[in-house]
């Protein structure tokens, strides 16, 4: 209920029309989603295998990182931080707002290659994922529209935000309490050694969107660089946490350690 009460809440403030937008600027959404979506997928799949191979990490947290790059960008942090930092604000938002439509359909078939889902069990996550993501959010839009076309009350002055952002709160809650509720077989060095190599890995991100932006393939703006860097590295923790409950249930060891580097990514980010 919670998972559906977020991505509702997320139709609801979604504003499908500024989309068109993208259209005059196909250059920047092309390189900021196929860096976010395709290329950090891809780099940390080579990341994983070489830790894998020199150093022997523990699978599950590995699958992990590679989870976390699997997912799309956030609609408020990546926005947020792109303001802050006097970007283009509204290429930011445009970018995350696509990147979340591409990444509701994209994602979970990624999930389900990097977790070995068998192709049974991957049609009953699938309908889930339809039934608590997909159908929510397009109620949320049918709401949005209802409310517009009515103008029965003003839709900005509705607390969507703090709503969605409380219940995102309760699941991160509830995935910290089934953590440290159950004894799980990591070391202390292994999840420091995770935080450590988030960290590297934002900063290299955030370089190669820096430099690739400045060169002459891309040659974007000082506020369309600050943009892009934001929204090609954030990845999204409303997508993600809920996708793992999904996939493995509440409570499960393997969520617990899945999780680790999500729940490290989305604060170290910010």
């Amino acid at each position: 209920l919670a998972v559906m009460l977020i991505f509702f809440c997320s139709g609801l403030s979604t504003d499908v029309s500024k989309m068109a937008n993208a259209l005059t600027r196909i250059d920047f959404y092309s390189w900021v989603l196929c860096m976010n979506l395709v290329g950090t997928p891809i780099i940390m799949y080579v990341v994983t295998s070489l830790l894998n191979t020199v150093i022997g990490m523990d699978k599950l947290v590995l699958r992990g990182l590679q989870v976390v790059a699997a997912l799309p960008p956030p609609v408020s942090s990546a926005v947020i931080l792109t303001r802050a930092a006097g970007g283009s604000t509204p290429l930011a938002i445009c970018a995350s707002v696509l990147g979340s439509l591409i990444g509701i359909f994209s994602t979970p078939l990624m999930l389900l290659m990097i977790l070995n889902v068998s192709s049974t069990a991957g049609n009953g996550i699938i309908f889930k994922i339809c039934l608590t993501v997909v159908f929510p959010l397009i109620g949320g839009q049918v709401a949005r529209v209802f409310i517009l076309k009515t103008n029965r009350f003003d839709i900005s002055k509705l607390p969507v935000s703090m709503i969605s952002n409380c219940t995102l709160l309760l699941i991160i809650y509830s995935a910290f309490c089934d953590m440290f509720s159950k004894d799980i077989e990591i070391s202390k060095g292994t999840v420091f050694f995770t935080a450590f190599c988030i960290v590297a890995m934002q900063s290299f991100l955030l370089f190669t969107m820096y430099k690739l932006s400045l060169s002459s393939y891309c040659n974007f703006s000082k506020e369309d660089t600050v943009a892009a860097m934001f929204s090609a590295t954030h990845k999204s923790l409303t997508l993600g946490l809920p996708l793992l409950n999904l996939m493995f249930g509440a409570g499960s060891k393997e969520l617990s350690i899945l999780s680790i580097p999500l729940l490290i990514y989305h604060p170290s980010q910010i």
